[in-house]
């Protein structure tokens, strides 16, 4: 006869491996974010050094207008065709900003973990009592194959 599994084992490793499957989401959202910040950073930064690479070629721009008198209509066209190329700029900053997780994004994603968890809690409570309940089962199968074995014998 074939040496049975018991039913409570099998729960066990189930919950274990619940347990592993929650850790490594919560892992991988974790790292999703991080990489997500991190290249926000990386853009922010990159964009303050560009802007400050055009201030300091405005600046420029601006002492050379001054120091040769140019016409001041000349000066405003310039300078309002530099303030639009920053404002696309700008723009498109925005655009990515608003594509970033935000709070809201990060404390529903928190939410879900929880309730998962809170689930993880339950079915491990179920489990136990069907633990219990295969324990008993096994019980009254030993003493029916014990009965059985006797009168067999008898």
């Amino acid at each position: 006869m074939d040496q049975a599994v018991p039913i409570g084992q099998l729960m066990q490793i189930g919950l274990a491996g619940g347990g592993i499957v929650v850790s490594v989401l919560a892992a991988a959202v974790w790292a999703v974010l991080r990489q997500a910040t991190m290249r926000f950073s990386a853009d922010a930064a990159e964009l303050k050094e560009h802007l400050k690479a055009h201030a300091a070629d405005e600046q420029q721009l601006l002492d050379r207008l001054a120091n040769d008198h140019i016409d001041t209509r000349k000066r405003v066209s310039t300078l309002h065709e530099r303030i639009e190329g920053v404002s696309t700029e700008m723009k498109a900053v925005q655009s990515r900003l608003d594509q970033t997780p935000g709070t809201r994004d990060l404390h529903a994603l928190s939410i879900q973990v929880t309730t998962m968890v809170g689930g993880m809690e339950a079915l491990g409570v179920r489990i136990g009592g069907l633990e219990q309940l295969m324990v008993r089962i096994e019980r009254q199968l030993g003493r029916h194959e014990d009965a059985l074995l006797t009168e067999r014998r008898g």
